[in-house]
C-alpha cells in the first residue's frame, strides 16, 4: 500500500511538473501571435458592424419596403440618440429595404430612444437600420423637422406660381 502510495505521489508531482513547464515555454511569442490575431478579427468583427449599419432618408415607403437615399457619417456612431444629423454626408445613392415582420422600431426624443411602430415612419424622415443583438433588424427613427421636408415642396410651389405667373404676364 504505502509503494502504491509513493508511486502515486511520484506520477502526480511529475504531471505538475510537466504542466508547469508547458506553461513556461515561450509565451511571449504565442501572446503575440494570438494578439495580432485577435486584433484582426476584431477589427474586421468591427467593419462587419458598421457595414451593417445603413443611414438614410426616407424616399418612398410601400408594400413592406423603404426606399433610402442614403447617407454616411464620418466616424462612428457610439450612441445612436445622441447623433447630429447635420454631421452626415449625402453619398448620392439609394437603397431599397425590406422591412421585417419582427423590426423593432424606435424614434429620437431629447437624446433618448423610444419604442415605436412602423406607423410612425413617414417620407422625409432619417433612419438608420441596424442589427440588435438579437439578430432582429432595428430601425431607429429621426423625424423630419416641419420646415425639412415642406421646403422641397414649398421651393416647387413657388418655382410653379413664378412660372405661370410670367405666362399670364
Amino acid at each position: 500500500m504505502k509503494r502504491n502510495l509513493k508511486m502515486l505521489t511520484i506520477a502526480t508531482s511529475l504531471i505538475f511538473f510537466f504542466c508547469l513547464m508547458a506553461g513556461c515555454s515561450d509565451t511571449d511569442s504565442q501572446s503575440a501571435a494570438s494578439s495580432s490575431s485577435s486584433a484582426s478579427s476584431s477589427s474586421s468583427a468591427e467593419s462587419e458592424v458598421e457595414a451593417e449599419d445603413v443611414i438614410g432618408r426616407i424616399a418612398s415607403i410601400a408594400d413592406g419596403q423603404m426606399e433610402l437615399d442614403l447617407y454616411e457619417s464620418a466616424g462612428d456612431i457610439t450612441d445612436y440618440a445622441a447623433l447630429d444629423l447635420e454631421e452626415l454626408a449625402e453619398t448620392g445613392q439609394s437603397e431599397t429595404i425590406e422591412l421585417e415582420t419582427d423590426a423593432v422600431y424606435y424614434y429620437v426624443s431629447s437624446s433618448r430612444l423610444l419604442s415605436t411602430t412602423e406607423d410612425y415612419m413617414k417620407e422625409g424622415d432619417t433612419v438608420i437600420v441596424t442589427t440588435g443583438d438579437n439578430g432582429e433588424q432595428e430601425i431607429i427613427i429621426y423625424e423630419a423637422e416641419e420646415g425639412e421636408s415642406e421646403s422641397s415642396d414649398t421651393s416647387e410651389d413657388s418655382a410653379a406660381s413664378d412660372a405661370s405667373s410670367t405666362a399670364t404676364e
